[in-house]
């Protein structure tokens, strides 16, 4: 059954045509990933829970390609803006936790893989906070149209 939903998020991707909805439609996904591998690992499942860190991971991933892809008016700039900012906060809150109750229940080699995946994912929300900002700040020196992708792709 996950192979089909996936399927269905990729659905959900594809029939989204606005941008930010795109984005936040991704960021959603991305918080379902992390929710799944926290789930597995709380199971005892430990080995799924370390494929689930990567494929949150390569949502985190995939959030922000969209975001350099992708052209947003001011207003979704804000929004994503804050969402970002909310996200990473709370992902790195629970992956500490999650790093730290591995490490205390003597798994060491499990917790190794979430602090590496809480490292990486805190760069790359860091990286797409940095391009949100940037382009907010492009739109207010332009008077507030669209800003294009940093590649200068609409």
């Amino acid at each position: 059954l996950y192979p089909v939903k996936l399927g269905v998020e990729r659905v959900q991707l594809a029939t989204t045509f606005d941008s930010a909805a795109q984005a936040r439609l991704q960021l959603q996904f991305a918080d379902v990933r992390l929710a799944e591998a926290k789930r597995l690992f709380a199971a005892g499942r430990v080995k799924d829970g370390v494929r689930g860190m990567a494929q949150y991971d390569t949502a985190v991933t995939q959030v922000n390609r969209s975001i350099a892809a992708s052209a947003f008016d001011p207003n979704a700039l804000n929004d994503l803006s804050r969402v970002l900012d909310d996200r990473a906060a709370r992902a790195d809150a629970s992956l500490r936790e999650l790093a730290g109750s591995l490490a205390a229940g003597g798994d060491a080699e499990a917790a190794a893989a979430v602090a590496r995946t809480q490292s990486h994912v805190e760069q790359a929300w860091r990286g797409g906070k940095r391009d949100l900002q940037s382009r907010e700040a492009a739109s207010q020196q332009g008077g507030g149209h669209q800003t294009k992708p940093a590649g200068g792709q609409p």
